[in-house]
């Protein structure tokens, strides 16, 4: 009787914590939106969270933080919903009581002795190409990057960071994440920059 009290106990307890959400690190990762929902005030198609406090969502760079069962977007635009997680599944409420749900993205394991990808080791490099029409050079290293566009006088350097299949940037200038980049192939790159960069909008750079 005591262990069957003990058990009921204890699956309560689990179902608790999945109903109200799980802690905050629980956000962190990939989410899609489920199709076929109606729309909200706020709509999140895409979102990376990241456990530092930033994540990407549809593409713009943005800062986050969760108290309380309530999700808020800080920076650059304010959002505050009540969130849920369930497994692989997070809603998130708007105070009226409309709901989105979305699905997480599985991360496939790897063996300690195959942690970098190959697109990971590719990516290190010089790259180069058109940004806003005007000539530019990215290069990434293990400790980072820098981009040089010489004829408009633009010069940058941060931190780059790999997430999953694609890595995100972080500037100097504005300790920001201004946006990610993924290799296409072992000679092509493809840069999409977000609002909080100079020059918002998807390019594409070849290895040099």
């Amino acid at each position: 009787m005591k262990r069957n009290l003990a058990l009921a106990l204890v699956l309560a307890l689990m179902f608790s914590l999945t109903a109200c959400g799980g802690g905050s690190s629980a956000l962190v990762g990939k989410w899609s939106l489920e199709p076929g929902q109606q729309t909200l005030r706020y709509v999140f198609e895409d979102m990376e969270i990241f456990k530092d406090g930033t994540g990407i969502i549809d593409g713009i760079g943005v800062r986050w933080k969760a108290e309380n069962g309530r999700f808020y977007v800080t920076n650059p635009f304010i959002a505050s919903l009540d969130y849920k997680i369930s497994w692989r599944t997070l809603t998130l409420t708007e105070n009226g009581g409309r709901s989105l749900t979305y699905k997480k993205e599985s991360t496939k394991q790897k063996s300690p002795a195959s942690n970098k990808s190959e697109k990971e080791l590719d990516i290190i490099g010089t790259w180069q190409g058109k940004i806003e029409g005007y000539n530019a050079t990215v290069t990434i290293s293990n400790l980072g990057w820098t981009v040089s566009i010489p004829d408009i006088r633009v010069t940058d350097t941060g931190n780059y960071m790999r997430d999953n299949n694609t890595g995100r940037f972080t500037s100097d200038s504005n300790g920001q994440t201004i946006g990610m980049a993924e290799v296409l192939d072992k000679n092509t790159l493809r840069l999409t920059l977000n609002q909080n960069s100079i020059a918002p909008g998807t390019y594409t750079l070849t290895r040099q």
